[in-house]
């Protein structure tokens, strides 16, 4: 990968850290997952910035679910590392991403622990699409989380390019925090989804 794409990656990480949405700014209670995605078309790639938040305990009780055995560590942070190796290649085999309907490899970039209000864990992934003048159409479909309580944020923008028919709001602080369990289906399965145009700036569409 070159210099240019790890600094283009590393931006939007810089950058998401600024777009803090009304759920992420208050403490979680027990059983709650705050998931905050953002997707960024480049002329060259789509990047996705993927946070996850929650607390102590929902933390406890996942990896207890894992059976790793590490659940009862007296430190939350001897905890961080092994939910971070389990979910980064998790969460890239959940993202199900199609352009004109033909399915893209969704890459894993990097993982990190944060302490930033409440999410714990940020994890990049990259796409590699070819933008020309012509329209095309992303599709994207999260199944991770799916029967987590708590809040599941999409959003979508152009870095470079121009979209349009966005089904999303351009970053996740302009999305309704809305917890999972007060929508109804219709809503539930929309909040997973996420799907835009997109084309070179230079195009007459």
């Amino acid at each position: 990968m070159t210099t240019e794409k790890l600094f283009s990656i590393r931006l939007i990480c810089v950058v998401s850290m600024f777009c803090v949405t009304d759920a992420e700014a208050h403490p979680l209670p027990d059983g709650v997952i705050m998931r905050g995605v953002q997707f960024v078309l480049q002329p060259d790639a789509v990047l996705v910035d993927y946070r996850v938040g929650f607390s102590d305990k929902t933390l406890r009780d996942r990896l207890a679910g894992y059976g790793t055995g590490e659940s009862d560590k007296d430190k939350v942070e001897d905890l961080l590392p092994t939910c971070r190796e389990i979910l980064f290649p998790q969460i890239a085999q959940g993202l199900v991403v199609s352009v004109d309907g033909i399915k893209q490899v969704v890459e894993p970039v990097e993982a990190a622990i944060v302490e930033r209000h409440h999410v714990r864990l940020q994890f990049t992934y990259r796409i590699d699409v070819s933008v020309t003048n012509d329209l095309r159409r992303i599709e994207i479909h999260d199944d991770n989380f799916r029967r987590a309580a708590g809040y599941h944020l999409m959003a979508i923008k152009g870095r470079g390019t121009l979209i349009s028919d966005a089904s999303d709001p351009p970053t996740t602080g302009r999305v309704r925090a809305i917890p999972l369990a007060e929508m109804s289906e219709a809503e539930r399965e929309a909040a997973f989804r996420v799907s835009a145009n997109f084309f070179l700036p230079t195009s007459d569409k």
